[in-house]
């Protein structure tokens, strides 16, 4: 957090960088998994925000900036928030949900289908990424 007053006195502009980091570790087992497998997936990102605001600020004890700074915390978090639940956790739900396919049994045709329907997936994650990077870059913009 920044602040700096103005010259007058009555206004200051506050600068805030905020940076949340989630990391999502499902438990296999409790999904039902079924195998046995002990492979982890661990599935993790950050979110950064940059907020500047010029907010009035007469007193000269800090009072003021406490309850700006706080104000500013909560529009933040809320932000964030609701960006996260949005547009972050459902994308990889759906991303994780695509890639999901059921184990090849034996081999011979069947197997060969399991290596396609996985590269197939492949290409659908890696297609998903790609619309999710050039949106988030279209939204800073």
């Amino acid at each position: 957090v920044e602040v700096v007053p103005s010259a007058e006195g009555r206004t200051a502009a506050y600068g805030m960088t905020t940076t949340v980091s989630l990391i999502m570790e499902p438990n296999a087992e409790a999904e039902g998994s079924g195998g046995g497998s002990s492979a982890n997936t661990c599935i993790s990102g950050s979110l950064s925000k940059r907020s500047d605001r010029v907010l009035p600020s007469s007193t000269q004890d800090g009072a003021e900036h406490v309850a700006n700074i706080g104000q500013m915390i909560e529009d933040v978090e809320i932000e964030m928030r609701s960006s996260m639940d949005s547009l972050h956790i459902q994308k990889t739900r759906y991303v994780v949900d695509s890639v999901r396919s059921p184990p090849a049994s034996g081999s011979g045709a069947a197997g060969g289908r399991g290596v396609q329907q996985a590269q197939s997936n492949q290409q659908k994650v890696a297609t998903l990424l790609a619309e999710a990077v050039l949106a988030r870059q279209a939204n800073k913009s």
